[in-house]
Parts: structure tokens; sequence; C-alpha cells
């Protein structure tokens, strides 16, 4: 069983902290590989057991850096120190083994330790992708996405867990989406 100190040390290497007790490691660490070191930890005991994978701790790294951060081939290989190729074939390699693990998320199984309470309670998840388009000639703000530092179309989804239907929108720009009004009144129309 791998330890989590085996996880951090290993991590040390790619993050801009000097030691592993270092105060701002473990927020620098959840950034980069999307989890804490003790759920990376868990990840990397399943598969090493489930699948008996051939990936080490690094190249376990250097899926969750991809899923977490999806960076560019170069940028993710300069950051774990490996060539482009290296880092394509493990990071999708550790990808497939994460989704071949059984028994992570059981979604039949996802309500039943909610109290009978909290069931009356709205669960909706929202998600949405910034979609690049062409610039608007004059420049209109209201398409400018932050996060793709682009003109983009904001796509968003929202989920009702309870009723198990969904809604989307577009809207011009990264900085609109769904108000907070907006989504309780789409959630009662949808639930």
């Amino acid at each position: 069983m791998t330890s989590v100190t085996t996880i951090k040390q290993t991590a040390l290497r790619y993050t801009n902290c000097r030691r592993v007790n270092d105060r701002l490691f473990g927020r620098k660490f959840k950034a980069m590989f999307g989890a804490s070191a003790l759920v990376v930890t868990i990840i990397y005991d399943k598969l090493t057991t489930q699948l008996h994978t051939r990936a080490t701790p690094t190249h376990l790294l250097m899926g969750m850096h991809f899923l977490a951060c999806y960076p560019k081939d170069d940028v993710g290989a300069s950051t774990f120190r490996v060539t482009t190729k290296a880092y394509n074939e493990w990071h999708w390699y550790v990808v497939e083994q994460i989704a071949r693990l059984t028994g992570i998320v059981v979604w039949e199984d996802r309500k039943l330790l909610l109290d009978p309470d909290e069931m009356s309670n709205t669960f909706v998840t929202v998600d949405g992708i910034d979609c690049n388009v062409p610039e608007a000639h004059p420049f209109r703000a209201s398409l400018m996405s932050h996060k793709t530092r682009h003109a983009a179309y904001k796509y968003e989804l929202v989920i009702s867990i309870r009723a198990g239907i969904f809604a989307s929108s577009r809207e011009g720009g990264g900085g609109g989406g769904l108000k907070q009004g907006q989504l309780t009144s789409l959630y009662r129309e949808i639930a």
C-alpha cells in the first residue's frame, strides 16, 4: 500500500514548494492535481490492487494533472520533465485505467445516505464550456471570455439529480451565464 508521504514526495518535484509540510503545499497540490494527496493515494492504491497497473506515482500525477488542468502536451511534458511522446502516452494510459476502476461511484446508491428530510432539497449541478467564436468587429465586450481570453459563447448545462432532467443555455461571453435567481426559476421549471 502506497503512503500519502510517497505521493507527496513525488509531487514535491513538480510544485514550487520546498517541503511537504510547507503550509501552501496542500493548496498547490490540490490546484495542480485536482484532489488532495489522500484521494490521489487512494486512487493509486486502487489502480495497483484492482488493475495491477504498470503506472508509477509520477505517471498517476501526470494523469491527474491532465484531468485537472487540460494542459497542452508540450506544457504537461515540460512540467513533468519528460518528452511530449512519453507524457501523451502516460497521461492517456492513466486516464483509461482510472475509467476502468469499479466501485468508486455507484450512481444507483447516490441518495441512500441522505436523510429523508434532505431529499426535499434542491440537488442540481451546473457545468459549462466556453467555445471560441470569431472576433466581432467592432469589439463587443459581452462576447469576451476570461477563460479562453477570446470571444466565446458560454454553454451551460443544469442537471437536476432528483428529477433526472436537464436544461441548457447559451450566453454570449464568459462572464454571463445563469444568475442565481435564474437558476432557481429554471430548477422550478425542470423539477
